[in-house]
């Protein structure tokens, strides 16, 4: 009950906003004739094509648009697939039923060796899944409005029984206020079982709009509900300069399973709501080049500590495209931190200045592309934490014969906390995906994670998954080779 008040809040900010969104759809009129289905998907792709790169920042503070050129400054912020990690490029498929579109479909099978994540007598179990992606959109010349809807079903021979709550839904609206002003809403909600993420790798990088999306594997091993709301009102100023201002809340539970005892003692804070704002400017000299200055604040509340967190930071952030086919994004600046106070504390602890950072290297070639990645800032693990965290990431992607996609990657997690000793985590993963067509394809992949430090006694967890999916948007590796 106590979950469900605090969802309220985000979802009725959400809802107060989409219903100011949506008449903009009824009062715009198409400029044109209009088009047959082929058309409207040529002319969505070319839009989706010029959407814009973004600086990887974390959850701290909203993306900073960048430009394909100065003259085509866009205020839309891109939507991200929540099955493949990659930028939404398309929303329309054969399958589809007016707006409603099914994107993909997923049907797997998983050998978990540690599905209790325990470092003693770790037990096995196998299971299998059905994964589904519906998006509905309604897109006009001032207005863009999508609903992403992921169910998962799935069965394990475990608990012989149909796990149905597994599911993610997300909704992005962009609405043009005037010829210099947008505002872009989002709002994200998860409710993941443990089972959920058995398929999910830690990081996953696209290409074609040099940007990158992390999961919070950290949370392997408990259950996970999350709601997230933002909102951004940006500014063109002219060709070249761009200011955006924005807030954000986040809510967060996870919890142990019931039948396994708590072994982390961090465990005890179980809830944290996020509230931030941030505002920040942008000049952009050329395609992938530019430079800014953001100032954000977020204050953290949690379940278990007598008082909250608070955060000031001013990052500096650039784009530098080096050469064609070589991408560098980054940003640092310095942050003040005043950490919550433990239970049984006699005062509050000190404040600590420090810094926050974030850089990410692309580089493809003709049939393959390398990312590496480090991020330094308070984006939410997998563990709630008062802290920073450093997060380092790597992926490799190779194209073989125009049919064979090969996927490795590893990710490595430093959770620090005010009271209590680091947690760090590892991941590494490996996939190999075989294309059958253009939108079907079988693969396998093999996943290792591992965590330790602090009292928590966790185990090695190793993932083996193969099956055969459907789908009809962002291919892996599409944008280094066919």
């Amino acid at each position: 009950m106590r979950a469900t008040r605090k969802l309220a809040v985000p979802w009725l900010f959400a809802a107060v906003l989409l219903f100011a969104t949506l008449p903009a759809f009824a009062q715009d009129e198409p400029a044109h004739p209009p088009q047959n289905a082929d058309e409207q998907q040529a002319d969505q792709t070319n839009n989706d094509v010029q959407k814009q790169n973004r600086t990887d920042q974390g959850p701290s503070a909203q993306p900073t648009p960048q430009t394909t050129a100065p003259s085509d400054l866009t205020l839309e912020q891109p939507t991200v697939n929540l099955a493949t990690g990659q930028v939404l490029s398309k929303t329309r498929s054969p399958f589809r039923w007016g707006n409603l579109s099914l994107m993909s479909i997923n049907l797997l099978q998983v050998y978990d060796s540690n599905y209790l994540f325990v470092k003693d007598n770790p037990p096995s179990a196998q299971a299998g899944a059905v994964q589904a992606l519906f998006v509905y959109a309604l897109k006009s010349s001032r207005s863009d409005f999508t609903i992403q809807y992921r169910p998962q079903v799935w069965i394990s021979d475990q608990t012989q029984q149909f796990d149905y709550a597994n599911h993610s839904v997300n909704f992005n609206t962009y609405r043009s206020l005037a010829p210099d002003w947008a505002l872009n809403l989002s709002n994200s909600f998860q409710y993941t079982p443990d089972d959920g993420r058995l398929n999910q790798i830690g990081f996953s990088p696209d290409y074609t709009t040099g940007t990158s999306s992390q999961n919070p594997f950290l949370a392997t091993g408990r259950k996970l509900l999350s709601n997230a709301a933002a909102l951004s009102l940006e500014h063109t100023i002219d060709a070249h300069n761009q200011i955006e201002m924005g807030g954000r809340y986040q809510y967060i539970h996870v919890w142990e399973d019931p039948t396994v005892a708590a072994t982390d003692p961090f465990s005890a804070a179980t809830e944290e709501q996020d509230v931030g704002a941030h505002i920040g400017w942008a000049h952009t000299f050329r395609r992938d080049n530019s430079v800014g200055v953001q100032y954000s604040y977020d204050r953290e509340f949690f379940q278990g500590f007598d008082s909250d967190a608070q955060l000031h930071g001013v990052m500096v952030n650039f784009s530098r495209r080096l050469r064609p086919s070589l991408l560098l994004r980054g940003g640092a600046g310095p942050t003040w931190l005043m950490p919550a106070t433990p239970p049984g504390a006699v005062g509050k602890p000190a404040g600590t200045l420090t810094f926050q950072a974030n850089a990410t290297l692309y580089k493809t070639f003709r049939h393959s592309g390398i990312t590496l990645s480090y991020s330094r800032n308070n984006s939410f693990t997998g563990s709630i934490s008062d802290g920073l965290n450093d997060r380092f990431d790597g992926s490799y992607s190779q194209r073989f014969f125009r049919k064979v996609d090969v996927l490795v990657g590893g990710t490595y997690i430093r959770q620090g906390y005010s009271n209590t000793p680091y947690l760090y985590g590892s991941s590494g993963w490996s996939q190999v995906d075989y294309r059958l067509s253009r939108s079907w394809s079988v693969y396998g992949s093999y996943t290792y994670m591992t965590q330790n430090g602090r009292a928590a006694q966790y185990g090695p967890r190793q993932l083996i998954a193969s099956g055969i999916r459907w789908s009809w948007d962002f291919e892996q590796g599409a944008s280094f080779g066919k």
